[in-house]
């Protein structure tokens, strides 16, 4: 069972399930959550760490989308409230696609992420580069500001920093990372290999957030998300962790889809 969180008011009446990127966890989005509850009071925002990720660091293997989707199953099973929607940053994009297709009409919100394999892109980009930031320094740290500090050495932002630092653990040793790097990494090798174009067309409801300043989608992508879902394709002027980034503009984008959703 896959630990989650859930953010709701006295009048939510039906869920909207949040997945995270690789190496995140639920709680990332939780000021953004609160924000959007309070805004669509009618929806509990429930906060997912899939498998490997924050709480749910021990769930076995095989590590692959198919799993992470079948994860669901019984987050899903667990909740007083129907799911409504399912909305994946990143990773959790293609899991919320995997997820859905097997829940008829289960609305897909894209967050800055592609349906398309890229599997020339692994190991690139700004993912690419957290992960060979966290290589290069393994811990343990005497405390959150020491990791935060390392990792900005290897050439991370400080906001994405602070962000990686929500998964420290501690223990006798001191602070360190708390995902399981491998298991990350075969997550994320079946991720970019994965074509899901044909879930994004079954899925009639789907929308598309796209965040305009991240490597993500390649022009070509853009223009078969726009073809396939026309004005639910929405731009938000942010860097590929469009959450910490631009949270406003991505709060607005979400009560807009919600509320589309209701």
């Amino acid at each position: 069972m896959l630990h989650y969180d859930t953010v709701a008011g006295p009048e939510a009446s039906r869920a909207l399930l949040v997945l995270h990127g690789i190496l995140g966890r639920g709680k990332n989005w939780r000021s953004l959550a609160r924000r959007l509850a309070r805004a669509m009071p009618g929806w509990a925002v429930v906060l997912v760490d899939l498998r490997l990720h924050g709480a749910s660091r021990h769930v076995t293997g095989p590590h692959d989308l198919a799993s992470a989707a079948r994860d669901l199953d019984a987050v899903a099973d667990a909740l007083p409230f129907p799911v409504a929607a399912v909305a994946g940053h990143s990773f959790g994009g293609k899991v919320a696609l995997t997820w859905a297709a097997t829940r008829a009409a289960m609305p897909v919100i894209l967050l800055d992420s592609s349906p398309a394999a890229r599997p020339e892109q692994e190991g690139k980009g700004a993912v690419g580069a957290v992960f060979r930031a966290l290589d290069a320094a393994p811990g343990p740290f005497p405390d959150r500001g020491s990791f935060v500090n390392a990792i900005r050495g290897q050439g991370i932002d400080e906001p994405v920093a602070r962000w990686l630092a929500l998964n420290l653990v501690n223990d006798e040793a001191g602070h360190r990372f708390g995902v399981n790097l491998v298991g990350a990494r075969a997550l994320l090798h079946d991720y970019y290999r994965a074509d899901l174009w044909d879930l994004v067309a079954d899925q009639p409801a789907s929308f598309s957030l796209v965040a305009t300043r991240s490597d993500v989608h390649r022009s070509e992508d853009v223009a078969r998300l726009r073809e396939l879902l026309g004005e639910r394709l929405r731009n938000v002027p942010a860097a590929h962790w469009l959450h910490v980034d631009a949270p406003d503009a991505t709060l607005d984008q979400l009560v807009s889809v919600l509320a589309a959703l209701s």
